[in-house]
């Protein structure tokens, strides 16, 4: 996967149907058998990373560190699980009996994030930009590892289909709680702000 920076595409309607629209500089698109490639980066000049070489950026960090909020103590998600410091999954061997800092959550979010990184770099084989790579990071830091390989997400951006990819953000809103599914509004307003992020 190869990450260029670039003019941003779109703004997105909330859930479901999502409309491109220009934003600032005219983005053109250009497609072929592979899908659309946003060609005007790549004539402009943009940086390129090799292959597995991509990073968040601090926006990406500060971006998901709005989403998850911080807490300086444990408390339950949604789903019931043990969480700290900004969406920190709390391990059996982990205690946190006087609470944390905001520097030691900001470490610990950086360990969580080198393995959605990790698992970005590894699973994505097409062209991203960095707003794109973040909102991935931010997507997988949310749902794991596992769910984002089995993904239908997944599988449209490496046909490279993009907006068929940001539209899928919309469909990972539901939470189980006491063995049912339901929607969580926190993940929907998540989702549209992934899904922005992904096409600006």
């Amino acid at each position: 996967m190869r990450i260029f920076g670039g003019a941003a595409l779109a703004s997105l309607l909330y859930f479901g149907w999502w409309s491109l629209r220009e934003a600032g500089a005219a983005v053109e698109t250009e497609t072929g058998e592979g899908g659309s490639m946003f060609s005007d980066a790549i004539a402009a000049g943009e940086s390129l990373l090799s292959a597995g070489y991509g990073n968040i950026s601090q926006a990406g960090v500060d971006a998901i560190k709005r989403r998850e909020g911080f807490s300086a103590t444990v408390y339950n998600d949604q789903a019931g699980l043990p969480t700290i410091g900004y969406g920190h999954r709390v391990r059996v061997w982990e205690s946190f009996p006087t609470g944390i800092s905001t520097g030691d959550a900001a470490a610990l979010l950086a360990a969580d994030l080198a393995s959605a990184v990790d698992t970005v770099n590894g699973l994505v084989d097409v062209d991203l930009s960095q707003a794109q790579f973040d909102a991935l990071v931010s997507f997988v830091y949310n749902i794991g590892a596992g769910a984002f390989r089995n993904s239908t997400l997944l599988d449209m951006l490496n046909s490279g289909d993009y907006i068929g990819a940001s539209e899928q953000f919309a469909r990972w809103v539901y939470v189980t709680v006491a063995g049912k599914k339901e929607v969580s509004m926190g993940l929907a307003y998540r989702r549209a702000d992934e899904a922005r992020q992904f096409m600006a």
